[in-house]
């Protein structure tokens, strides 16, 4: 028995992870499979915490070739994205609204995107590109979030992508969530993308700026599109996303939601 690390998780965090996690499987042909899922995922929440490479996996863990390989299997069949949404929806449950009344699981009414520019390792060699306004070559990360700042849509792109050519998320989070009413956002979505929105959803567009006074008093959190900027806080404080280290889109966007389901587990069962 190996000592615990901080990122393990915990044994009520495991009693609901496991309804999401499939049963091992044999990854090679006439191969028992010999690793509890419970370790393999530990292995998993492990990285994304400290950001190490697979080959540098403690030796305690499974073989990182292992690990790796049930890693890319969850992340293509769509597991971690099933353990992120049913987690969020037990944390919107037991988070009831300011006047006690019940928050619905699965109906957010109103949501929040803006989008979070990074830097690229040369393993990213693919989708990347220059943000000008940020100045920083790369990937840009776009997020819509409820008010509470759980993670409803993630996507990555290449860093060169405009935030106004990215409305279509809003589109895509009415159809999956079709409680929504109105989205905040900041002027980098206004015009032509409002509009887009506007016409193709019954969702409304609230355009928030900073006035210039609060831009002589610097960050100055903005209401209802504070939300959001605090998730981006949560997910800077995993190591594995303070860089674009993922050669592949999708490893980027399954990190996103494997760090923001340890954020909710830890929410839910706090040690």
């Amino acid at each position: 028995m190996r000592r615990p690390y901080a990122t393990d998780i915990s044994d009520e965090g495991w009693e609901v992870a496991k309804l999401y996690i499939p049963e091992a499987v044999w990854i090679e042909p006439l191969q028992k499979a010999l690793y509890e899922r419970r370790e393999i995922l530990n292995a998993i929440l492990y990285r994304e915490k400290t950001g190490c490479q697979w080959r540098n996996l403690p030796h305690d863990f499974p073989p990182w070739r292992r690990v790796y390989d049930y890693y890319s299997r969850w992340r293509d069949d769509g597991t971690f994205d099933r353990l992120h949404d049913a987690l969020r929806e037990r944390v919107r449950a037991a988070t009831p609204h300011a006047d006690g009344s019940p928050r619905a699981a699965q109906a957010p009414t109103a949501c929040a995107l803006d989008s979070q520019s990074v830097k690229t390792t040369e393993e990213a060699r693919s989708e990347r590109g220059y943000d000008a306004g940020k100045k920083v070559k790369g990937r840009k990360r776009h997020l819509v979030v409820d008010l509470l700042g759980l993670v409803l849509i993630a996507a990555v792109t290449s860093a060169s992508v405009q935030d106004r050519d990215t409305g279509t998320l809003l589109v895509k989070a009415k159809r999956e969530f079709a409680s929504l009413q109105v989205g905040f956002v900041d002027g980098g979505y206004r015009g032509q993308c409002k509009q887009d929105v506007e016409s193709k959803t019954d969702m409304c567009i609230e355009i928030t700026l900073r006035s210039d006074a609060q831009r002589l008093r610097g960050f100055v959190p903005l209401p209802k599109r504070w939300v959001v900027e605090r998730t981006f806080g949560w997910l800077n404080r995993y190591r594995l996303l303070s860089k674009g280290y993922e050669r592949l889109i999708s490893s980027d966007e399954a990190d996103v939601k494997l760090c923001m389901s340890q954020v909710m587990l830890r929410r839910l069962f706090p040690a």
